[in-house]
């Protein structure tokens, strides 16, 4: 039996690719954006909705990156805000954060499968591929040396 992996996981939909923080924004945003969406609750606790978590960013700095400035911190939650990404309200202490559309992007039955036609494009695909032939050629080879030694 495998090992069990502590602490959880989370869903990040390959969506995010064609998203206007991983075209148009700076790497470091990226970074802030998944250290949110993965430290949220993933279930209702301690007052905190499903998709919301609370963050100290003066505290937390070093745990999202060497790199990472308060300032950049700031710039990024403007953006998620405007882009309706987040939610957020202030505290003395910090910022209570709420992600918009968790439970949305968090469920896997909201996620289709490769449908038969993208598998059948992609076995295609490696079938005319050089290295796949060189590898069908040898393997031929091989059959028929050892069927000519028989």
């Amino acid at each position: 039996m495998t090992e069990k992996i502590m602490g959880g996981y989370f869903i990040i939909a390959r969506q995010l690719f064609d998203s206007k923080i991983w075209v148009d924004k700076p790497s470091s945003w990226k970074i802030i954006w998944i250290y949110i969406f993965g430290n949220v609750c993933h279930k209702k606790q301690g007052g905190y909705e499903r998709g919301e978590g609370f963050f100290m960013f003066t505290k937390e700095i070093k745990s999202i990156g060497a790199d990472i400035t308060i300032d950049m911190v700031k710039k990024c939650l403007s953006f998620l805000r405007k882009s309706e990404m987040i939610s957020t309200s202030r505290s003395t202490r910090g910022v209570r954060i709420k992600v918009l559309k968790f439970d949305k992007y968090q469920d896997q039955k909201n996620y289709t499968g490769t449908s038969r036609s993208t598998k059948k494009a992609l076995r295609k695909h490696e079938e005319s591929t050089p290295i796949y032939n060189k590898e069908k050629k040898e393997k031929n080879r091989k059959y028929r040396t050892k069927i000519n030694a028989s």
